[in-house]
């Protein structure tokens, strides 16, 4: 193997990694030479139908970029694809093996090169999952919907997303296409908060009480709350706590939603008495959303219900406790994401198959399937 004279210092780096593996002086130069001069490695070299000597391997030099691929006859393939490490004083790559059904990936920042920056070894597909009890753990999020009736499950689904806020809508969808009914009521946590999928469920008819996240931390400071800013559709403005009107000023596209912002002058705003429990700031800006009036609707129908919260809980709470206890410590026997969806379809199927026999009995249930 010859020195080669260009390609830059990447290609001279790999030249002489390569000589000190294979070289005549390389870690693996003893096994080499068993393996060209020993008579019975000899003997097998002609026996697959080649001649003496057998001759020393000559690695060829390959210099890679990210991206690079490379696909083998025998069902199997390597990708590549940059990854941050040591920028800009070296090329790091990360290199992913597919072989079947499995896949191996190597970086010393392999986490960082994937799309959420969380890589599990174990099952790739599963996910850090917050916990209000236990803290995090790795695995994955489970929604069910619930009738309030006969806490039987109407529709489920498995997801590896970490945060529940956008897993109602489509849920909710499942529910009523299984129910096949046009009007839903829906109960959930206000985990499920979101107001751009409340709206939907208006347009789509559907009644939903999700209670409002708390996002501001004004009342632990000791500052005067949302809540205490009354809305007066009629004037568009807001009424403050020091019976100042706070008027539409501008509005902005933020996320695809339409914002308007409230505010009262900066003179007024900072002669106010009541200054020092409303904001630091110059004023105390209040932001609208165009369609704040379809939550600020569901919370009003919430205020009357108080009682809604504790009945979703007593309803969606039951089959979690029922299925944990069946399924024991380890939950899921099953890794990654589609064989997990159907271990919990035989979980529900089992479970509303046990709920039927209690509610209606073993024979009636057997008339009903037939």
């Amino acid at each position: 193997m010859t020195r080669p004279e260009c390609g830059g210092d990447i290609t001279h780096l790999g030249y002489d990694i390569t000589e000190k593996l294979f070289g005549k002086d390389g870690v693996f130069a003893t096994d080499l030479i068993a393996r060209t001069e020993n008579l019975g490695s000899q003997e097998v070299w002609l026996a697959r139908g080649s001649t003496l000597p057998r001759p020393w391997p000559k690695p060829e030099i390959i210099e890679i970029e990210a991206g690079f691929k490379f696909e083998a006859s025998t069902n199997w393939k390597l990708s590549s694809c940059e990854v941050f490490h040591a920028q800009p004083q070296l090329h790091c790559m990360a290199f992913r093996i597919d072989a079947g059904e499995k896949s191996f990936v190597y970086s010393g920042d392999a986490v960082k090169a994937h799309p959420d920056k969380q890589l599990s070894e174990t099952d790739p597909d599963s996910r850090l999952m917050k916990q209000s009890t236990v803290g995090s753990l790795v695995g994955y999020n489970v929604q069910t919907a619930v009738d309030t009736e006969h806490k039987l499950i109407i529709a489920h689904e498995v997801t590896n997303s970490p945060v529940d806020r956008s897993q109602l809508l489509p849920l909710a969808r499942l529910a009523r296409s299984a129910l096949a009914r046009d009007e839903l009521t829906v109960l959930a946590d206000r985990g499920y908060y979101k107001g751009t999928d409340i709206k939907a469920y208006v347009d789509e008819q559907m009644t939903t009480l999700v209670p409002r996240s708390l996002t501001s931390n004004n009342g632990a400071r000791g500052y005067f709350p949302r809540s205490a800013f009354e809305y007066d559709p009629e004037a568009d403005e807001y009424r403050c706590p020091a019976n100042q009107k706070l008027t539409r000023r501008h509005s902005s596209i933020e996320k695809g939603m339409t914002i308007d912002t409230y505010y009262v002058s900066n003179p007024i705003c900072r002669a106010c008495e009541l200054k020092s429990k409303c904001t630091t700031g110059i004023n105390r800006r209040m932001r609208r959303w165009e369609h704040e009036g379809v939550l600020e609707e569901m919370q009003a129908v919430m205020d009357k219900i108080p009682e809604a919260m504790t009945l979703r809980a007593q309803t969606v709470e039951h089959p979690f406790g029922t299925l944990k206890f069946w399924m024991g410590a380890r939950h899921f026997l099953m890794k990654r994401l589609d064989n997990v969806k159907t271990e919990m379809s035989l979980h529900v199927l089992a479970y509303n198959l046990r709920r039927m026999m209690t509610i209606v009995g073993v024979p009636a249930l057997v008339e009903l399937v037939r």
